[in-house]
């Protein structure tokens, strides 16, 4: 089963992550409260110590939050971390040609898609591998 990251627990986020554990995902979670995560991690979900640990290994990553230090990640070290480089942000932080500059396949809200060459991120030549 995939595994999926979250940055970011408010109503939300939290309520997501619990449906992708009671999906049988492997779900990483981050939070600036580490207390909101803690229900999360008793049913199975591992606590990242730092939004880049959350990404590390995950399918895919969901920024779930509208915190301004989200909005300034390490985007190349991000997309390395990454199984496969795409995100999804319920926020709109960032700009999808900008996501999609840094190897991103880029899901945002109202907004149309964006992938790196056009190309998504689990069908290009050299993505990473399970």
């Amino acid at each position: 089963m995939a595994t999926v990251a979250f940055i970011g627990l408010g109503h939300m986020g939290h309520g997501m992550a619990g449906r992708y554990l009671d999906s049988g995902f492997t779900v990483a979670v981050w939070n600036r409260s580490k207390a909101k995560a803690e229900d999360l991690v008793a049913r199975g979900a591992r606590w990242a110590s730092s939004p880049a640990d959350a990404a590390n290994g995950a399918d895919a990553l969901l920024i779930l939050t509208e915190w301004e230090e989200f909005a300034n990640l390490d985007l190349d070290r991000l997309n390395r971390e990454l199984k496969y480089p795409i995100v999804i942000d319920g926020r709109n932080l960032y700009d999808p040609e900008v996501m999609a500059a840094h190897g991103f396949t880029y899901y945002s809200v109202g907004r149309a898609v964006a992938h790196p060459d056009g190309v998504p991120a689990a069908l290009r030549n050299g993505a990473k591998k399970a």
